[in-house]
Protein backbone atom coordinates (compact mmCIF):
# COMPACT_ATOMS: atom_id res chain seq x y z
CA UNK A 1 0.00 0.00 0.00
CA UNK A 2 1.53 3.56 -0.80
CA UNK A 3 -0.77 5.58 0.43
CA UNK A 4 -2.12 7.48 -2.53
CA UNK A 5 -4.61 4.72 -3.49
CA UNK A 6 -8.12 6.26 -4.77
CA UNK A 7 -10.25 4.64 -1.71
CA UNK A 8 -8.24 6.43 0.44
CA UNK A 9 -8.68 9.00 -1.34
CA UNK A 10 -12.42 8.48 -0.51
CA UNK A 11 -12.23 8.50 3.04
CA UNK A 12 -10.23 11.68 3.00
CA UNK A 13 -12.98 13.39 1.80
CA UNK A 14 -16.05 12.20 3.70
CA UNK A 15 -13.40 13.01 6.90
CA UNK A 16 -13.25 16.79 5.11
CA UNK A 17 -17.31 17.15 5.72
CA UNK A 18 -17.78 19.74 8.04
CA UNK A 19 -21.24 19.03 10.34
CA UNK A 20 -22.81 21.35 12.97
CA UNK A 21 -25.45 20.03 15.81
CA UNK A 22 -29.02 20.96 14.88
CA UNK A 23 -30.08 22.98 18.19
CA UNK A 24 -33.52 22.60 16.80
CA UNK A 25 -33.66 18.48 16.88
CA UNK A 26 -31.32 18.66 20.36
CA UNK A 27 -34.36 21.15 21.97
CA UNK A 28 -37.22 18.79 20.82
CA UNK A 29 -35.51 15.57 21.77
CA UNK A 30 -33.91 16.96 25.11
CA UNK A 31 -37.70 18.12 26.22
CA UNK A 32 -39.20 14.28 25.31
CA UNK A 33 -35.70 13.11 26.96
CA UNK A 34 -36.71 15.04 29.75
CA UNK A 35 -40.54 14.22 30.30
CA UNK A 36 -39.66 10.21 30.20
CA UNK A 37 -40.99 10.06 26.65
CA UNK A 38 -40.60 7.04 24.13
CA UNK A 39 -40.02 8.37 20.47
CA UNK A 40 -38.80 6.37 17.91
CA UNK A 41 -35.27 4.90 19.21
CA UNK A 42 -35.27 7.56 22.11
CA UNK A 43 -36.33 5.41 24.88
CA UNK A 44 -37.48 6.69 28.53
CA UNK A 45 -34.59 8.56 30.41
CA UNK A 46 -35.38 6.73 33.59
CA UNK A 47 -36.76 3.29 32.20
CA UNK A 48 -40.30 2.03 31.67
CA UNK A 49 -42.42 2.63 34.71
CA UNK A 50 -43.68 0.12 37.44
CA UNK A 51 -46.84 -0.02 37.77
CA UNK A 52 -48.34 0.85 41.65
CA UNK A 53 -49.55 -2.38 43.74
CA UNK A 54 -53.03 -3.05 43.68
CA UNK A 55 -53.65 -2.62 47.77
CA UNK A 56 -57.49 -2.96 47.09
CA UNK A 57 -56.72 -6.69 45.99
CA UNK A 58 -55.96 -9.52 48.05
CA UNK A 59 -52.16 -11.01 48.18
CA UNK A 60 -53.45 -14.18 46.73
CA UNK A 61 -55.37 -12.61 44.12
CA UNK A 62 -55.45 -13.28 40.03
CA UNK A 63 -55.34 -8.97 39.55
CA UNK A 64 -52.47 -9.51 42.47
CA UNK A 65 -50.44 -12.03 39.90
CA UNK A 66 -51.14 -10.13 37.22
CA UNK A 67 -49.52 -6.83 38.84
CA UNK A 68 -46.23 -9.64 39.79
CA UNK A 69 -45.93 -11.04 35.92
CA UNK A 70 -46.50 -7.17 34.78
CA UNK A 71 -44.08 -5.92 37.01
CA UNK A 72 -41.23 -8.97 36.20
CA UNK A 73 -41.68 -7.81 32.29
CA UNK A 74 -41.09 -4.23 33.13
CA UNK A 75 -37.72 -5.01 35.15
CA UNK A 76 -36.40 -7.20 32.44
CA UNK A 77 -37.47 -4.44 29.72
CA UNK A 78 -34.75 -1.86 31.89
CA UNK A 79 -32.56 -4.10 32.17
CA UNK A 80 -32.57 -5.20 28.64
CA UNK A 81 -33.00 -1.56 27.51
CA UNK A 82 -29.70 -0.43 30.16
CA UNK A 83 -26.68 -0.37 27.96
CA UNK A 84 -29.17 1.80 25.07
CA UNK A 85 -30.52 4.13 27.38
CA UNK A 86 -26.82 4.98 28.96
CA UNK A 87 -25.88 5.34 24.65
CA UNK A 88 -28.52 8.11 24.48
CA UNK A 89 -27.04 10.10 27.49
CA UNK A 90 -24.15 9.99 25.97
CA UNK A 91 -25.36 11.30 22.55
CA UNK A 92 -26.79 14.22 24.53
CA UNK A 93 -24.16 14.48 26.63
CA UNK A 94 -21.87 14.98 23.42
CA UNK A 95 -24.19 16.94 21.41
CA UNK A 96 -24.80 19.77 24.54
CA UNK A 97 -20.85 19.89 24.66
CA UNK A 98 -20.87 20.47 20.57
CA UNK A 99 -23.87 22.43 20.32
CA UNK A 100 -22.07 25.70 19.49
CA UNK A 101 -19.58 24.68 17.24
CA UNK A 102 -19.79 26.35 13.55
CA UNK A 103 -17.64 23.28 12.19
CA UNK A 104 -17.60 19.55 13.45
CA UNK A 105 -15.45 16.74 11.26
CA UNK A 106 -15.71 13.37 12.12
CA UNK A 107 -12.37 11.11 11.67
CA UNK A 108 -12.61 7.78 9.61
CA UNK A 109 -11.56 4.45 9.43
CA UNK A 110 -11.74 1.59 7.08
CA UNK A 111 -12.30 -1.79 7.95
CA UNK A 112 -11.33 -4.98 6.66
CA UNK A 113 -13.81 -5.14 3.88
CA UNK A 114 -13.22 -1.56 2.86
CA UNK A 115 -16.10 -0.28 5.00
CA UNK A 116 -16.16 3.31 5.89
CA UNK A 117 -16.89 4.35 9.54
CA UNK A 118 -16.68 7.24 12.18
CA UNK A 119 -14.47 6.80 14.37
CA UNK A 120 -16.58 8.90 17.24
CA UNK A 121 -18.88 6.76 19.16
CA UNK A 122 -22.71 7.52 19.84
CA UNK A 123 -23.11 11.08 18.04
CA UNK A 124 -21.85 10.18 14.56
CA UNK A 125 -23.83 9.87 10.86
CA UNK A 126 -23.59 6.72 10.91
CA UNK A 127 -25.29 6.14 14.65
CA UNK A 128 -29.28 5.81 15.17
CA UNK A 129 -32.20 7.75 14.04
CA UNK A 130 -31.77 10.04 17.04
CA UNK A 131 -27.76 10.41 16.27
CA UNK A 132 -28.34 11.10 12.57
CA UNK A 133 -30.96 13.37 12.99
CA UNK A 134 -28.91 15.65 15.65
CA UNK A 135 -26.54 15.98 12.45
CA UNK A 136 -26.50 18.76 9.77
CA UNK A 137 -24.22 20.05 7.02
CA UNK A 138 -22.54 23.24 8.53
CA UNK A 139 -22.67 24.53 4.74
CA UNK A 140 -26.36 24.72 3.27
CA UNK A 141 -27.10 24.68 -0.27
CA UNK A 142 -30.02 26.77 -1.55
CA UNK A 143 -32.99 25.07 -3.47
CA UNK A 144 -32.38 26.23 -6.76
CA UNK A 145 -35.24 24.22 -8.94
CA UNK A 146 -37.93 21.61 -8.54
CA UNK A 147 -35.55 18.61 -8.90
CA UNK A 148 -33.94 19.66 -5.86
CA UNK A 149 -36.95 20.13 -3.89
CA UNK A 150 -38.33 16.55 -4.89
CA UNK A 151 -35.23 15.14 -3.79
CA UNK A 152 -35.69 16.43 -0.08
CA UNK A 153 -39.50 15.52 -0.34
CA UNK A 154 -38.37 11.92 -1.02
CA UNK A 155 -35.90 11.90 1.25
CA UNK A 156 -39.31 12.82 3.86
CA UNK A 157 -41.19 9.93 2.81
CA UNK A 158 -38.32 7.53 2.74
CA UNK A 159 -37.70 8.90 6.98
CA UNK A 160 -41.76 8.51 7.46
CA UNK A 161 -41.21 5.00 6.16
CA UNK A 162 -43.01 5.02 2.14
CA UNK A 163 -41.79 2.50 0.29
CA UNK A 164 -42.82 2.97 -3.70
CA UNK A 165 -41.95 4.30 -6.58
CA UNK A 166 -39.97 8.46 -6.67
CA UNK A 167 -43.36 9.86 -8.04
CA UNK A 168 -45.59 8.13 -5.24
CA UNK A 169 -43.34 9.27 -2.43
CA UNK A 170 -43.30 12.99 -3.96
CA UNK A 171 -47.36 12.88 -4.18
CA UNK A 172 -47.28 11.13 -0.23
CA UNK A 173 -45.16 14.50 1.11
CA UNK A 174 -47.59 16.56 -1.28
CA UNK A 175 -50.97 15.22 -0.02
CA UNK A 176 -49.41 15.45 3.81
CA UNK A 177 -48.07 18.78 3.71
CA UNK A 178 -50.15 20.88 6.10
CA UNK A 179 -49.44 18.28 8.60
CA UNK A 180 -45.71 18.44 7.88
CA UNK A 181 -45.86 22.13 8.10
CA UNK A 182 -47.53 22.06 11.27
CA UNK A 183 -45.10 19.49 12.44
CA UNK A 184 -42.54 21.86 11.37
CA UNK A 185 -43.87 24.90 13.00
CA UNK A 186 -44.77 23.44 16.27
CA UNK A 187 -43.96 19.84 16.97
CA UNK A 188 -45.51 19.05 19.95
CA UNK A 189 -48.93 20.77 18.75
CA UNK A 190 -50.19 17.44 16.97
CA UNK A 191 -47.15 14.93 17.63
CA UNK A 192 -49.23 11.81 16.56
CA UNK A 193 -48.11 12.27 12.94
CA UNK A 194 -44.72 13.12 12.86
CA UNK A 195 -44.21 10.41 15.87
CA UNK A 196 -45.33 7.44 13.74
CA UNK A 197 -42.61 7.64 11.12
CA UNK A 198 -39.85 4.94 11.07
CA UNK A 199 -37.73 7.41 11.07
CA UNK A 200 -39.16 9.96 13.37
CA UNK A 201 -36.60 12.16 14.79
CA UNK A 202 -34.87 12.56 11.14
CA UNK A 203 -38.28 13.04 9.52
CA UNK A 204 -39.18 15.81 12.47
CA UNK A 205 -35.87 17.23 10.93
CA UNK A 206 -37.17 16.85 7.58
CA UNK A 207 -40.46 18.40 8.69
CA UNK A 208 -38.35 21.69 10.43
CA UNK A 209 -36.40 22.08 7.04
CA UNK A 210 -38.94 22.23 4.64
CA UNK A 211 -41.11 24.28 6.61
CA UNK A 212 -38.47 26.86 7.22
CA UNK A 213 -37.52 26.18 3.30
CA UNK A 214 -41.34 27.16 2.40
CA UNK A 215 -41.17 30.78 4.72
CA UNK A 216 -37.99 31.81 2.64
CA UNK A 217 -37.53 29.80 -0.76
CA UNK A 218 -35.54 31.89 -2.55
CA UNK A 219 -32.59 32.22 0.85
CA UNK A 220 -33.35 29.34 2.49
CA UNK A 221 -29.95 27.39 2.49
CA UNK A 222 -31.13 23.81 3.13
CA UNK A 223 -28.52 21.58 5.87
CA UNK A 224 -30.29 18.96 6.09
CA UNK A 225 -28.56 15.30 4.76
CA UNK A 226 -30.64 13.57 2.39
CA UNK A 227 -30.26 9.68 2.94
CA UNK A 228 -29.93 7.40 0.24
CA UNK A 229 -29.13 3.61 0.11
CA UNK A 230 -27.82 0.99 -2.32
CA UNK A 231 -30.12 -2.04 -2.39
CA UNK A 232 -28.67 -5.26 -0.27
CA UNK A 233 -24.96 -4.13 -1.84
CA UNK A 234 -23.77 -7.71 -1.43
CA UNK A 235 -25.94 -9.10 -4.43
CA UNK A 236 -25.16 -5.77 -6.18
CA UNK A 237 -21.72 -6.52 -5.96
CA UNK A 238 -22.36 -10.42 -6.99
CA UNK A 239 -24.46 -9.45 -10.29
CA UNK A 240 -21.72 -6.89 -11.18
CA UNK A 241 -19.14 -9.01 -11.43
CA UNK A 242 -21.54 -11.48 -13.04
CA UNK A 243 -22.09 -9.20 -15.38
CA UNK A 244 -26.22 -10.61 -14.56
CA UNK A 245 -28.69 -8.19 -15.54
CA UNK A 246 -31.38 -10.63 -14.21
CA UNK A 247 -29.64 -10.21 -10.61
CA UNK A 248 -29.17 -6.58 -11.10
CA UNK A 249 -32.88 -5.92 -11.79
CA UNK A 250 -33.65 -7.19 -8.73
CA UNK A 251 -31.14 -4.94 -6.47
CA UNK A 252 -31.75 -1.69 -9.03
CA UNK A 253 -29.19 -1.43 -10.69
CA UNK A 254 -31.24 -1.63 -14.00
CA UNK A 255 -32.16 2.11 -14.69
CA UNK A 256 -36.68 1.68 -13.87
CA UNK A 257 -39.05 4.30 -12.92
CA UNK A 258 -40.53 1.33 -10.51
CA UNK A 259 -37.60 0.84 -8.20
CA UNK A 260 -37.52 -3.01 -7.33
CA UNK A 261 -37.83 -4.27 -3.55
CA UNK A 262 -36.00 -7.77 -3.56
CA UNK A 263 -36.72 -8.56 0.26
CA UNK A 264 -40.84 -7.87 -0.37
CA UNK A 265 -40.21 -10.27 -3.68
CA UNK A 266 -38.88 -12.85 -1.48
CA UNK A 267 -41.70 -12.18 1.18
CA UNK A 268 -44.10 -12.76 -1.69
CA UNK A 269 -42.69 -15.67 -3.03
CA UNK A 270 -42.70 -16.78 0.83
CA UNK A 271 -46.22 -16.48 1.41
CA UNK A 272 -46.97 -18.01 -1.75
CA UNK A 273 -45.14 -21.20 -0.42
CA UNK A 274 -47.16 -21.08 3.02
CA UNK A 275 -50.35 -20.84 1.31
CA UNK A 276 -49.87 -23.71 -1.01
CA UNK A 277 -49.06 -26.45 1.73
CA UNK A 278 -50.55 -28.74 3.88
CA UNK A 279 -48.20 -28.37 6.50
CA UNK A 280 -50.24 -26.65 9.72
CA UNK A 281 -47.21 -24.95 10.63
CA UNK A 282 -47.57 -22.53 7.60
CA UNK A 283 -50.86 -21.08 9.11
CA UNK A 284 -49.27 -20.15 12.02
CA UNK A 285 -46.58 -17.63 10.27
CA UNK A 286 -49.27 -16.42 8.07
CA UNK A 287 -51.55 -15.07 11.10
CA UNK A 288 -48.77 -12.92 11.39
CA UNK A 289 -49.25 -10.94 8.31
CA UNK A 290 -45.71 -11.83 6.79
CA UNK A 291 -43.71 -8.51 5.31
CA UNK A 292 -40.23 -7.61 4.07
CA UNK A 293 -39.05 -6.84 7.75
CA UNK A 294 -39.08 -10.83 8.32
CA UNK A 295 -36.60 -11.63 4.64
CA UNK A 296 -34.42 -8.37 4.88
CA UNK A 297 -32.18 -9.24 7.23
CA UNK A 298 -32.06 -13.04 5.73
CA UNK A 299 -31.63 -11.86 2.21
CA UNK A 300 -29.23 -9.24 3.18
CA UNK A 301 -26.78 -11.61 5.17
CA UNK A 302 -27.19 -14.98 3.04
CA UNK A 303 -24.31 -13.68 0.11
CA UNK A 304 -22.31 -13.22 3.95
CA UNK A 305 -23.44 -16.99 4.05
CA UNK A 306 -25.25 -16.63 7.02
CA UNK A 307 -26.76 -20.17 8.57
CA UNK A 308 -30.01 -21.64 9.54
CA UNK A 309 -29.09 -21.09 12.92
CA UNK A 310 -28.90 -17.13 12.31
CA UNK A 311 -32.57 -17.55 10.52
CA UNK A 312 -33.79 -18.96 13.45
CA UNK A 313 -32.78 -16.56 16.08
CA UNK A 314 -34.02 -13.81 13.41
CA UNK A 315 -37.58 -15.61 12.84
CA UNK A 316 -38.11 -16.23 16.67
CA UNK A 317 -37.38 -12.72 17.52
CA UNK A 318 -39.28 -11.25 14.65
CA UNK A 319 -42.52 -13.83 15.62
CA UNK A 320 -42.79 -12.48 19.35
CA UNK A 321 -42.04 -9.22 18.33
CA UNK A 322 -45.16 -8.86 15.57
CA UNK A 323 -47.37 -10.98 17.96
CA UNK A 324 -47.22 -8.40 20.57
CA UNK A 325 -47.88 -5.95 17.83
CA UNK A 326 -50.65 -7.52 15.97
CA UNK A 327 -52.16 -8.41 19.57
CA UNK A 328 -52.66 -12.35 18.68
CA UNK A 329 -52.34 -15.31 20.70
CA UNK A 330 -48.49 -15.46 20.68
CA UNK A 331 -47.42 -19.37 19.63
CA UNK A 332 -44.09 -18.92 20.26
CA UNK A 333 -44.21 -20.26 24.02
CA UNK A 334 -46.65 -23.13 23.53
CA UNK A 335 -46.03 -27.14 22.39
CA UNK A 336 -44.18 -27.13 18.78
CA UNK A 337 -43.23 -23.53 18.57
CA UNK A 338 -39.58 -24.53 18.65
CA UNK A 339 -40.28 -26.84 15.66
CA UNK A 340 -42.59 -24.18 13.66
CA UNK A 341 -39.75 -21.43 13.90
CA UNK A 342 -36.71 -24.31 12.68
CA UNK A 343 -39.63 -25.08 9.77
CA UNK A 344 -39.50 -21.09 8.95
CA UNK A 345 -35.85 -20.61 9.56
CA UNK A 346 -35.32 -23.86 6.58
CA UNK A 347 -37.83 -21.71 3.94
CA UNK A 348 -35.82 -18.30 4.61
CA UNK A 349 -32.62 -20.08 3.55
CA UNK A 350 -34.30 -21.59 0.50
CA UNK A 351 -36.34 -18.40 -0.61
CA UNK A 352 -33.16 -16.00 0.45
CA UNK A 353 -30.70 -18.44 -1.41
CA UNK A 354 -32.69 -18.67 -4.55
CA UNK A 355 -33.09 -14.53 -4.45
CA UNK A 356 -29.32 -14.76 -5.21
Amino acid sequence: MKGNEPYLDAVNIQGKVAWQVNKYILDQSLYAYDNNLEIGCLLPRDGYSVPPYPKHCEPDSQEVLQWRINCKNIIDKNNYTQGSRIGIAKTFWMAKKFKDAEQLYFPKQLDFRGRIYDRVPYLNSQGNDLSRALLQFAKGKLIKTEEDLNWLKIHGANMYGIKSDFKTRIQWVNENINLIYGAGRDCWSQPEFWMRGSKAWSFLAFCRAIYLYQQEPSSYLCQLPCHLDCTCSSIQHFSGLLRSQVMGEKVNLVNSNQPSDIYSQVATSLCQRLRETDDPRADKWLMLNIDRSLTKPCVMTAPYSATNSAFFHHAYSWAIERGKMLGKNNWTRGKGAMSTVSYMANLLFQESSKAI
